[in-house]
């Protein structure tokens, strides 16, 4: 069964012994396009806390549009807590850049900000022997809304990916047009050149020609794909 990631989002995660918390995030491998984690959110003595758990405890059968059930109990879950290692290294040289500099939070601004840093190339030469996480593992909602680019230069940006929920493998990401906002179309992992967190772009080996044979879609059908 094919879903949407951005539409599993929000999705209500049920345990064996009662609900659990929402799933906040979903983290890949952009080497093999496997889904490695999901990351549910929770409330615990109050404050809110987050959690791994493998897409492999997720029950078919208790698939909905809005919820997942899991194989797990609360208790299993707790045994999970997101650690730095688990966190992707996109994350990890952001905070470790961010922090080295004491610059302000800028999740909520816009990523054409001219007055934002854009490398860190500098911090990496300086922490070279800084341990950091699997360098293909990826937040998606860190690469939503990344540009998508081609050598013909600019297309769109990334709206959303597509997963088989039985394999956990994401078979096509979902680009929206930067001339028709209207207009989706949903592209071949396979065609995914690299994915750059320094300047927030996505590059797809795919002429702008070959992109307007690719299928299309509309939002309303990727958000209940199935």
């Amino acid at each position: 069964m094919l879903k949407s990631i951005q539409h599993l989002i929000g999705s209500s995660v049920k345990a064996k012994d009662g609900k659990f918390g929402v799933i906040k995030d979903i983290y890949f491998d952009d080497n093999t396009w496997n889904v490695r984690y999901l990351i549910v959110e929770a409330r615990w003595w109050l404050l809110k806390h987050q959690w791994v758990i493998s897409p492999f405890t997720v029950l078919q059968t208790g698939l909905t549009e809005s919820s997942i059930q899991v194989t797990l109990t609360n208790k299993e879950i707790r045994q999970y807590p997101v650690e730095e290692a688990s966190i992707p290294v996109s994350k990890q040289e952001e905070e470790s850049l961010f922090n080295h500099h004491s610059w302000p939070d800028y999740s909520s601004r816009s990523m054409f900000d001219e007055n934002l840093p854009r490398s860190f190339h500098s911090l990496r030469s300086e922490d070279k022997d800084q341990e950091y996480g699997d360098p293909h593992l990826r937040s998606f909602t860190h690469v939503r809304d990344y540009t998508v680019s081609n050598s013909d230069g600019f297309l769109g940006e990334v709206e959303d990916f597509l997963v088989d929920t039985v394999s956990w493998k994401i078979s096509n990401l979902v680009i929206q047009h930067f001339f028709d906002p209207e207009e989706f179309n949903l592209i071949p992992v396979k065609k995914v050149r690299s994915i750059n967190w320094d300047n927030f772009q996505l590059e797809i080996d795919l002429a702008s020609g070959e992109l307007e044979h690719c299928q299309k879609t509309h939002l309303e059908d990727f958000t209940s794909a199935d």
